[in-house]
């Protein structure tokens, strides 16, 4: 009676330990696929001349980053891929991208330039002023030692003025010094 459930038993570790080592290995196909688009892309002028490249690449990074998100490169492929999608002018998945990098990894290096990222494809891309403030005022707040503090200083400073309105402020600004 025992020896049944003890062969089941055998079976299904051997299976496990083999489904394990197939995702491993499905891990590293996955890098190294990814790793062959983003060489693909660094050579293009603009991610546009191969879109069927950077789409592939930003649905590799997705899969991946659900697959393995222990992954320890999975932040800075999430970056790049919202990077990518900001090239595509797909502005909501890279917002989306930059996000999961933000949540996820709540720690990682990354998370204070996909905040400012965030902030300025809002701004400058998609035209949403308050939901760009809200960012640009959460960066600043959350890094204020950051490098890019004082440009989310002032694209803050700027946001909803019109390209006239930034000129004559430039003038004046130049007419004191």
């Amino acid at each position: 009676m025992y020896r049944p459930l003890l062969i089941l038993f055998l079976v299904c570790v051997s299976c496990s330990k083999s489904l394990q080592a197939q995702q491993a290995l499905n891990q590293q196909e996955l890098l190294d696929s990814i790793h062959i688009l983003d060489e693909i892309l660094q050579h293009a002028e603009d991610v546009n001349d191969d879109i069927e490249a950077a789409n592939r690449y930003i649905n590799l990074v997705e899969q991946l980053s659900k697959l393995y998100a222990s992954c320890q490169q999975v932040p800075e492929l999430l970056f790049r891929a919202g990077d990518v999608s900001v090239g595509l002018a797909t502005y909501d998945r890279s917002l989306q991208l930059w996000e999961q990098l933000i949540i996820q990894y709540p720690a990682h290096a990354l998370n204070p330039r996909a905040l400012f990222f965030q902030g300025f494809v809002l701004d400058t891309k998609m035209g949403q002023d308050a939901l760009a403030k809200t960012k640009y005022e959460s960066f600043i707040n959350k890094y204020p030692r950051h490098e890019l503090n004082a440009n989310a200083s002032l694209l803050l400073s700027q946001l909803g003025q019109s390209d006239m309105d930034l000129l004559k402020q430039f003038k004046t600004d130049n007419k004191q010094r």
